[in-house]
């Protein structure tokens, strides 16, 4: 409540003003002349102008604002370090104590964590929570972190208009090793090194001082070197597959280092082919020819070296024989002196005929133990005594013609194994509306996985792994007619894609796959196989502790399970393991900010805390006391940080009394007149 005098004039205010000027130049006169008779007369005069001016009483009951203290508690990733998310909770339930004993204060607490962008962003965080809030009313802003921000205003742009203060967890004496990525390629060509720029950094500095560095590729131990702390260090890192080639680098900590995830990183590059080197050879023109053609040279990543064989070299007739091809058929430079150059070789309808000598298939097979890929699509020419399966290749091939020979249609169909191999498994479809084929090749299984089957359940699809490679048959020559979409068609383009891929060692069609994913704090593993059950898979993280994940089957031979990790692991790698699989998982979006450097700092903020004359300390010492203090009173000292009062109020209501009114103000000017009368009477 506040009482106050105000006017509500009957007259222009200037008019009285003047009036009441002349009113005193009356009066000064009568004093200076000593005429009191005309000096007293004054006073009536006076009352006269004061009843027009209308003098009141103003009563105002307010009603007080609080003030607001802004209180921000750093929850991103560095805080859970040691004893720091201890040290904020203790501090924040310190601060809020205190507060509580306060008058008119009223508390609120902004909780901070990771940002997408990266980095702990508290200044963005307490602008956009300011933007809601009335300034007159802020009383200052207290900061619980450890002084790694990054976002720190300029300094010229860091005074906050209100007491800004600091309370920093951890210890002023922290030491810290990281290891830091300055390059390293997304991707590289499989067979061939690429190099990285790694970086080991000591805080406080320490250059030159020496740490040993050991590396590990795809989980296999690689070296160990010794590198020195400030000191660029380039590394080849070889891709020795296509798909993911995962380097885990780690440096010895500090002695006294606290914190250990960042002496430790995890690299990711994938392998890719640069072009894949497809050699075909169609043992005569025929329609599924074309299919061929069209699938291997419709993709930019593939350089094919396509011969047809038009003329059985043993035929008699006039022709000459230098007329009776484009080009000689080089096959000593293709298929022994070049032979490895190529990813995948594809024998298309292709017989006997003394093209290819016996050492030529010699050198096929030892080029697929080495880990080649073969594919053979069989013609009515299999079932003979030309066929492929009466060379030398007969040791690799899964299946073995029996000397029948089908010519009646059928449609092909995905059955046994087919239902979980992936080359397979994702053509969504067991035949039921695919249309027929009319050629098939009897034949029996020697080795290998059968995918899909013809007419009464005999094979047509077969895979086998030989050595280190791969070879796939498929017992007939009449895809072309899917090709064409007779009768509907079907998926002869996904097929012989997946086939090809498979045959060149595509990581995601392998036929027993263990592999995972991380989304926030849950790490969702998945197992695909050819058999029945999946036993758990063991987790083990970088810092080596290990859980277990059951799986359940969700589709045949698809298994998924999910564990929540209990720990941020981004930027680093866990190892997967069950049923003889073994694979690493590198946990992509780590923040690089904030595992760059941990410890804890004080001058960062420092400018900042200057700026707006705040308290900085830390929170293993005394706890400072929080009062309230004027605004132009210093906002902290030794041991007490400062909230600004600012005394704002609402007005709920005003109540006005009139000094001089009605008969009141009539009787004091006349009481005036007859005193003055009764004086100069005397």
């Amino acid at each position: 409540m506040a009482i106050e005098i105000a006017f509500a004039p009957l007259a222009s205010m200037l008019a009285l003003l003047i009036a009441g000027g002349a009113v005193v130049a009356f009066a000064a006169m009568a004093l200076y002349w000593r005429a009191w008779e005309t000096f007293w007369r004054v006073i009536p005069l006076g009352l006269l102008l004061l009843a027009l001016a209308a003098p009141y009483l103003e009563e105002e009951r307010r009603t007080p604002l609080k003030d607001i203290v802004v209180l921000v508690s750093d929850h991103t990733p560095s805080q859970e370090l040691a004893e720091r998310g201890l040290q904020r909770e203790q501090a924040m339930d310190h601060l809020r104590e205190q507060i509580e004993r306060l008058d008119n204060i009223e508390t609120r607490i902004l909780t901070v964590e990771e940002d997408s962008r990266g980095g702990t962003r508290l200044f963005s965080a307490l602008q956009e929570a300011l933007e809601g809030l009335p300034r007159e009313r802020l009383a200052g802003a207290i900061m619980v972190t450890d002084g790694q921000v990054h976002d720190i205003p300029d300094p010229a742009e860091a005074d906050l208009s209100m007491p800004f203060h600091v309370l920093l967890t951890g210890k002023p004496d922290e030491i810290d090793r990281t290891l830091r990525i300055e390059h390293a390629p997304g991707f590289g060509l499989v067979g061939e090194a690429v190099e990285a720029l790694l970086r080991v950094e000591d805080f406080p500095k320490n250059e030159g001082k020496s740490a040993r560095l050991r590396l590990r590729l795809d989980g296999v131990e690689r070296e160990t070197i010794t590198v020195r702390s400030g000191e660029t260090i380039p590394l080849q890192i070889p891709l020795l597959h296509a798909g993911a080639n995962i380097l885990e680098a780690e440096v010895t900590p500090l002695d006294g280092e606290t914190f250990l995830d960042n002496n430790r990183i995890v690299l990711e590059i994938q392998g890719i082919r640069e072009r894949l080197r497809v050699l075909l050879v169609s043992g005569r023109p025929h329609p599924g020819m074309r299919v061929w053609r069209w699938l291997l040279k419709g993709d930019a990543a593939v350089d094919l070296v396509h011969f047809t064989v038009l003329r059985d070299p043993r035929q008699s007739d006039d022709i000459p024989n230098s007329e009776l091809s484009l080009i000689p058929f080089p096959a000593r430079e293709l298929f022994l002196d070049r032979l490895d150059e190529f990813d995948l070789v594809i024998f298309d309808n292709y017989r006997l005929r003394g093209i290819l000598p016996q050492d030529y298939f010699d050198n096929i097979v030892r080029y697929i133990f080495d880990g080649g890929a073969l594919l053979v699509a069989s013609g009515q020419d299999f079932a003979t005594g030309n066929g492929l399966y009466n060379s030398p290749l007969s040791e690799v091939l899964p299946l073995r013609p029996t000397g029948g020979l089908i010519e009646r249609q059928y449609v092909p169909r995905i059955e046994g194994a087919g239902l979980r191999h992936p080359v397979t498994a994702n053509l969504a479809n067991a035949g039921g509306s695919w249309g027929g084929w009319f050629r098939l090749v009897e034949g029996e299984v020697i080795d290998g996985d059968v995918l899909m089957t013809g007419l009464g359940g005999r094979p047509l699809l077969g895979l086998h792994r030989v050595g280190e490679g791969r070879v796939a048959q498929l017992m007939s020559d009449h895809i072309w007619l899917w090709a064409r979409g007779f009768a509907e068609g079907g998926p002869h383009a996904d097929l012989l894609r997946a086939l090809a891929h498979w045959l060149m060692r595509e990581p995601e069609l392998e036929e027993e796959r263990l592999w995972g994913e991380v989304e926030g704090d849950v790490l969702t593993v998945q197992r695909a196989g050819m058999g029945n059950t999946a036993s758990p898979v063991e987790v083990t993280s970088a810092s080596g502790k290990v859980r277990e994940v059951e799986l359940e089957e969700v589709g045949l031979g698809r298994w998924r399970g999910q564990i929540e990790l209990g720990e941020d692991l981004s930027g680093e790698a866990i190892r997967l393991r069950g049923d003889g699989l073994e694979t690493l998982l590198a946990v992509e979006g780590g923040d690089g900010l904030e595992k760059d450097e941990v410890r804890s700092r004080a001058d960062l903020l420092e400018p900042v805390v200057e700026a707006n004359g705040g308290f900085s300390g830390w929170i293993d010492s005394e706890l400072p006391k929080v009062l309230q203090v004027n605004a132009d009173a210093p906002p902290s000292g030794a041991g007490w940080l400062g909230l600004r009062e600012n005394g704002n109020y609402v007005v709920g209501s005003v109540d006005r009394v009139s000094l001089l009114r009605g008969m009141f103000a009539v009787l004091v000017m006349f009481g005036a007149l007859a005193w003055c009368w009764w004086r100069e009477a005397r």
